[in-house]
């Protein structure tokens, strides 16, 4: 037998210009999952990748070390200085984000050119 859950729904109070730095935040999270994104839109391969792997060669390719002084693709063209925890946040979403349209754009062409094929129309 389940166990009863309660839930409690309490709305957050905090000072009017926390507002500002959440959307800020908010913002500049958007910003760089979208730059991860179109790495990955660019290096489709990465997808091939288990997520730990992807996300080692990512920061390979986008993140300024002492090993790795000029990467392929710069981050700090958006941001200079942004927190490991946020930018491998970021590039987990990006991941998320691409596997899931590249796996929806595959099954939308298979779609189309079984329709094409049924139609007797050579599909593009």
């Amino acid at each position: 037998m389940g166990k009863a859950t309660k839930t409690i729904k309490q709305a957050l109070c905090y000072q009017p210009q926390h507002a500002l730095w959440f959307k800020a935040h908010h913002a500049l999270f958007n910003r760089v999952a979208a730059f991860y994104f179109d790495v990955i839109n660019s290096h489709v391969k990465l997808l091939d990748l288990p997520t730990k792997e992807a996300l080692t060669a990512l920061e390979k390719c986008t993140h300024r070390t002492a090993d790795n002084p000029d990467p392929i693709m710069p981050l700090s063209e958006i941001e200079p200085n942004i927190p490991a925890m946020f930018r491998r946040a970021a590039i987990n979403t990006a991941l998320g984000s691409a596997r899931s349209f590249f796996s929806h754009l595959a099954r939308w062409k298979a779609k189309k050119a079984k329709k094409a094929w049924r139609a007797g129309t050579p599909s593009p």
